[in-house]
């Protein structure tokens, strides 16, 4: 049973993670650059976005996901996962500030990925099919002032 689409940017998933989605009736698709992902998430209703931080191939960090998620958030309100190997608690913040909704660390093993993936989509879920979006957009905007 197809459970949702999700984005990848930042870096490559590894094709053991790539494979545990897809065994998971996740459809994944990818783009690398900051306008491509914008597009991407608004054009094709992707249900969730994993911002990668880890370069499999090179060992090398990827863009920061702070970086990203501000403009993911400009296009989308889908979930946002963040994957990184740093420790730093001020790069967790900063990510979270910036729109991201969790934050896992590498090593991670692509079943846990997959259980925090059902979990986040289904919170998701049962908050869009609890309040209208405009009750949302009101509540929001009544907690900023």
């Amino acid at each position: 049973m197809f459970k949702g689409k999700i984005l990848v940017t930042g870096a490559p998933l590894s094709p053991s993670t790539i494979m545990a989605l897809s065994k998971a009736d996740y459809k994944v698709g990818m783009a690398w650059d900051c306008q491509g992902q914008v597009r991407e998430i608004s054009n094709a209703g992707y249900n969730m976005v994993i911002v990668n931080e880890i370069d499999e191939i090179s060992e090398e960090p990827a863009i920061p996901g702070a970086q990203i998620c501000g403009q993911i958030r400009q296009a989308s309100d889908a979930p946002i996962l963040i994957i990184s190997r740093d420790k730093d608690p001020h790069t967790l913040a900063n990510a979270i500030a910036a729109g991201a909704d969790y934050f896992l660390r590498e090593p991670l093993h692509p079943v846990e990925l997959v259980a925090r993936i059902d979990a986040l989509l289904r919170r998701h879920r049962e908050i869009a099919n609890y309040m209208p979006l405009q009750y949302q957009q009101q509540t929001v905007l009544s907690l900023a002032l």
